[in-house]
Order: C-alpha cells, then sequence, then structure tokens
C-alpha cells in the first residue's frame, strides 16, 4: 500500500490519528480497518453546490466553444458575499414562492412590452429545457403528437390527464414533475384539483381550530348556560353558572323557580334547540330582562361547559339510579365537592359556605364566608388557560370567508359528503356564517363545518403581491423585522393535571 502511495509513512507529529484496527485474514495478509469519524468531523467541506444536468444543459444552449474548467461560477461565490458592502444597494428578502424560477434574481417576466436581452434569454432556457426533456420522455412518436395535439385544442387536457385519479395536489404535482415542466405548471395544477368538484365533495373534514375561551364573570350568577338532557323518559333542564360551577336541575317549565331562588342572570348561552329558539322562550327573556345567545349551530363545543356538565350529572345520575341512591342528595353532594386547582366547592363560590349534607362537617364551614374575587379569578384564568393550551395541540386557524364567496358545507354531522353553497353574511357568534343552498334557503354553520374553493392568483395578482411583499420587508441594524398585526399570547401552564411542576427544557427555552 505504501509503494502504491495508497499510505505514507510518518516519522515525526502530526495533528491527526485515526483509530484503526489490524486484522489477519485467512489467506495470511493484513486487513487495516479505519475508523474515521473523528476526522470527518473536522473536515473542509465544500460549499459550492454542484450544478445538476438540467442546470448545466440548459446553460450550454447557443454555445459554440467549451473548455475544461469553467470558473466563472465559482468567482461569483467568492464575489456575492461582498457586494453588499461594496455598492450602495438596498437588498430585500422575498419569499421563494414569488420567484418563478429558483436560481433568479432579475429573471421574472418584465411589466413593460418591450422583449429585453433577459426575456430572451430566459426563452432559451426553457427552449433547451423542454428539449432535455423530449429526448428522455419514454413516449412513443405517436403519444407525443396525441399529447401536443390535444393540448393545443384543449389546455385542460393535460392537466386531467395528472388528475385522472383524482389525488391530492402534493400527489398530483410530484406526479406531473417526472414527465412535464412549464413556468407556473405547479400553480396550474393547483387551481385544477382545488377546484376539481369531485375532490371537494369527498373533502377530508376541517382540523380542530384554537380554543376561545368564554370570559369569566365578576360574580356568581352573572352568565349561565342551560341546556336539555333525557334519562330514560324523563327530560331534564340544567343550568350551570360559569364563575362557581354551581348546578341546578329542574323541569323546562321550573326554570322560573331557578331564577327565583338565585335571582335573574345578565347573560344565558344555550344551543339552537327549539325550545330556546322558539317565540315563547324569546318572549320570556325580554320579559325578565336577560340577553340570550345561542352558540354555534351543530358546533356543541361552543358551549363546552354545559355540554361537560350534562354528561358528568347525566352519568352520575344514571349510576346513583342503579345503586338505588337518592338522586338529590347525589347532586347536594357534587355541589359540595371542591374544584380542581381552585379548592372551592360550587357551593362555596355561590353561597360563600358549604351546605350540609350526610358527611361529618366543621361547623366554621357552615358559617358565610365570602372568598377573594381576584384570587378566584386568578384560579379560574389559570385553568382555563391550562385547558386552551393543551386543546390547542395539533390546532390550526382557518381562514375567515368573504361575502357571496363559493363553499362547499356539511348540513349535517352525520353527512359524508360536502355540499356545494354561497355564503350570504357573518353572524355576530365567533367563527359563524350563514350559507344559502342551492333550493334558496339560508342555514347558519360554524367555520368548521364550511370548506372554502380557495382562490389562486393569476400571474398579474402574484407579481402585485410579490412587490408589496418586498415593501412590507425592511432591514434594520441587520436584522429583518416583519410587520405583525397580531400575536395572540397566553401563559404556558406551570403545573400539569396531576400538580407536578412543568419544567421547560433547556432546548426549548428562548
Amino acid at each position: 500500500m505504501e509503494d502504491n502511495n495508497i499510505i505514507k509513512k510518518v516519522d515525526g507529529s502530526t495533528p491527526w490519528v485515526n483509530s484503526i484496527v489490524i486484522v489477519r485474514i485467512p489467506n495470511g495478509s493484513l486487513r487495516i480497518c479505519l475508523d474515521p469519524r473523528d476526522l470527518n468531523k473536522v473536515i473542509q467541506r465544500e460549499y459550492f453546490k454542484l450544478p445538476s444536468l438540467e442546470e448545466i444543459t440548459y446553460k450550454l444552449s447557443g454555445a459554440k466553444y467549451f473548455t475544461t474548467l469553467d470558473a466563472i461560477n465559482g468567482r461569483t461565490e467568492e464575489v456575492c458575499p461582498n457586494i453588499k458592502g461594496a455598492l450602495d444597494i438596498e437588498l430585500h428578502y422575498v419569499p421563494g414562492k414569488y420567484l418563478y424560477l429558483a436560481d433568479t434574481l432579475s429573471r421574472a417576466t418584465s411589466t413593460n412590452n418591450k422583449i429585453t436581452k433577459s426575456e430572451d434569454k430566459f426563452d432559451e432556457e426553457v427552449e433547451a429545457h423542454v428539449g432535455l426533456l423530449q429526448m428522455h420522455l419514454n413516449a412513443t412518436d405517436h403519444k407525443v403528437m396525441e399529447i401536443q395535439k390535444a393540448t393545443s385544442e384543449d389546455a385542460v387536457y393535460l392537466l386531467s390527464k395528472f388528475h385522472y385519479g383524482h389525488f391530492g395536489v402534493n400527489k398530483t404535482k410530484n406526479r406531473a414533475r417526472l414527465c412535464f415542466y412549464w413556468p407556473g405548471m405547479a400553480t396550474d395544477i393547483e387551481k385544477m384539483v382545488l377546484s376539481c368538484h369531485i375532490c371537494m365533495t369527498h373533502r377530508k373534514n376541517n382540523s380542530r381550530e384554537p380554543l376561545i375561551p368564554h370570559d369569566i364573570p365578576n360574580r356568581p350568577w352573572q352568565k349561565v348556560a342551560c341546556d336539555l338532557f333525557n334519562i330514560g323518559r324523563d327530560a331534564y333542564l340544567l343550568v350551570v353558572d360559569y364563575y362557581s360551577k354551581y348546578i341546578e336541575i329542574a323541569k323546562l317549565e321550573d326554570l322560573k323557580s331557578i331564577y327565583a331562588r338565585h335571582g335573574i342572570p345578565y347573560v344565558v348561552m344555550s344551543d339552537n334547540g327549539l325550545q330556546f329558539t322558539s317565540r315563547l322562550f324569546k318572549r320570556f327573556s325580554q320579559e325578565w330582562e336577560y340577553q340570550h345567545i345561542t352558540s354555534s349551530l351543530l358546533y356543541s363545543q361552543s358551549n363546552g361547559v354545559v355540554e361537560q356538565n350534562v354528561r358528568i350529572v347525566k352519568n352520575s345520575l344514571i349510576k346513583a339510579k342503579q345503586a338505588n341512591r337518592d338522586m338529590y342528595l347525589v347532586l347536594l353532594h357534587y355541589r359540595n365537592s371542591p374544584i380542581k386547582r381552585i379548592n372551592l366547592s360550587p357551593a362555596q363560590l355561590l353561597m360563600a359556605k358549604t351546605l350540609r349534607d350526610t358527611l361529618p362537617i366543621n361547623e366554621s364551614l357552615l358559617i358565610p364566608r365570602t372568598s377573594n374575587k381576584n384570587l378566584v379569578k386568578g384560579a379560574l384564568r389559570k385553568r382555563q388557560e391550562s385547558q386552551r393550551y393543551y386543546y390547542n395541540t395539533g390546532t390550526k386557524p382557518l381562514n375567515p370567508i368573504k361575502h357571496r364567496q363559493k363553499i362547499y358545507v356539511k348540513t349535517q354531522l352525520k353527512d359524508k359528503e360536502w355540499r356545494q353553497s354561497t355564503i350570504e353574511n357573518r353572524k355576530e357568534q365567533p367563527r359563524s356564517y350563514t350559507f344559502k343552498n342551492s333550493e334558496g334557503n339560508s342555514y347558519p354553520r360554524n367555520r368548521r363545518l364550511i370548506n372554502v374553493i380557495p382562490d389562486i392568483p393569476d400571474d398579474e395578482v402574484r407579481q402585485e403581491e410579490l412587490s408589496k411583499a418586498s415593501q412590507s420587508v425592511r432591514e434594520d441594524d441587520n436584522e429583518t423585522i416583519l410587520n405583525v398585526n397580531y400575536f395572540e399570547t397566553f401563559n404556558v401552564p406551570t403545573q400539569s393535571n396531576r400538580g407536578r411542576p412543568i419544567k421547560i427544557p433547556d432546548r426549548l427555552k428562548y
């Protein structure tokens, strides 16, 4: 190996020594096993990216003389980092999606009508690239002529071929890139896939949106929520206080008796059931002078407080019935149970005392004692932020919808297909819109049950957005500062659900 200049004998000290193992193989010769991991860590890498075959080929278009070494690109890499300091120019960052081809600074088409040298060169490069694709296209001459004739007569023909299997945007793009290329091909494919009626009809459901929690009331029984539930043949009305989580159960016609005991709330939240949207209930809210707000239709999460308490109470009453327990005594025990992270029961928050039940109790707890409102609101806020933090994992906000925009909507939760409709207006409730179906009827729906047909801008619109994007970024003290209108912030919880402290890893601190 030394005679063949593979290895070299070194007599003095060297800065690098590799770990080696010498093994004798069966034929009697020696095998040297080298471990170059330590050496690889300090090797000076070549930072110039080697050009691909396509990049080299289109540059050869129109060339007459060739050399074995071309140092122009190497000199460009050396000069470019010093351009900003040497010349009095201002550099702007532009997102890559606004550049028509990746390796350009001035290749975007000109807005004037004159043909420049750069445009002429661009056309030559496109022709060379298309010629390269034709040389390596795995298709018969008859098939190529058929495609050329069909695309000249119908511009959608080739796109429909790409979308033959009705796959998604990314898969269709990747499939097309194996065979074809033209400027703006990705945008054309995206337009075609997202406007496909069959794909939009069978599109998957929208992802969950970030949680919008209700405002915490300033005092007990200021804001309540109500809902109906059934146990067997018996129907019940449940009313829960947003501040104290105190629960009342009665028949629907006994709602007045609940208000007579605790007072009339300022706000009552309910779903869109016929009992709550009837003229009788509307007249009742006007006579008793409280505001009635309904949640988003077919979106029970917007009234999650009462939905959660309905599940708890209904499950407790079913078990109490099977265990032959008194349902009202079960309800009394629930009202005296402390709320997690607040350490006060609903009865203490509403009535400032613990209600006497069948368990032994200290006499001092039966004496009314007002709790600190600021401490209670702080505990409720931390509890709310913790729920919001864990719920928002994996959520994504959906874009708002414009007036008269074409949409696909699910009229019922059990529907498997989306139906084409048109947006009429936006309702007062968050993320709630009114749409008109093909029969001319109007219905409200939550944003999560609506899929939007996206408006993909044409070339002129994209050029205008490009200039706007360039103006919205400025250089200040060598740092890029973006114009941001709104950042939604909230405190990360410091404790887990079991009360253990949450420590942020050092790699996530910033």
